[in-house]
């Protein structure tokens, strides 16, 4: 269920008639042969935890089990005729098709694409069901309403934090 949209922060542009924003933000920080974790924040608060397939040298791309590159998308929710289901989809991410984000586990579950989970452990993401319904029914109401959604996909260190449950570093 989405919050009520008294609670939203609505991050608008100064220019007038432009459509209100809402910041979607992938911070990636563990990285394994399998797989990589981040944290997803909307409009700078903590939502979920992430997991993509795993990063690559820049210019390296095996199909099918290759994060995005790092940068900023647009995205909208649409008709996935694989999954036969209405979901997010990140917008000319180059050198790439089709990426969505949606629920599943392990790197055997994404082609590239972002799963989302409220848990996470090494290469893995739990409660993922949960998680999506939630973040897409945040999406879908604010795109209803009229938002443009950003998303902005950033590499961190390549290394091992130490995060609690709540998403921020311990």
């Amino acid at each position: 269920m989405s919050e009520p949209s008294s609670s939203r922060v609505k991050a608008r542009s100064t220019n007038a008639g432009k459509p209100a924003v809402l910041r979607v933000e992938i911070r990636r920080e563990i990285y394994t042969g399998k797989s990589t974790i981040g944290r997803l924040f909307v409009n700078g608060k903590f939502e979920c935890y992430t997991l993509e397939d795993c990063a690559r040298a820049p210019g390296t791309k095996v199909p099918g089990a290759t994060c995005i590159p790092a940068g900023n998308y647009s995205l909208t929710v649409n008709y996935s005729s694989r999954f036969k289901k209405m979901l997010p989809q990140l917008l000319a991410v180059p050198g790439f098709e089709g990426i969505r984000i949606h629920a599943g586990n392990t790197d055997a579950d994404t082609e590239g694409c972002i799963l989302v989970g409220q848990t996470w452990a090494e290469n893995f993401v739990g409660k993922s069901r949960a998680a999506f319904s939630k973040l897409f029914a945040r999406l879908q109401a604010d795109i209803t309403e009229g938002y443009e959604v950003c998303v902005r996909v950033m590499d961190g260190e390549r290394a091992v934090p130490n995060l609690s449950m709540a998403g921020e570093p311990v």
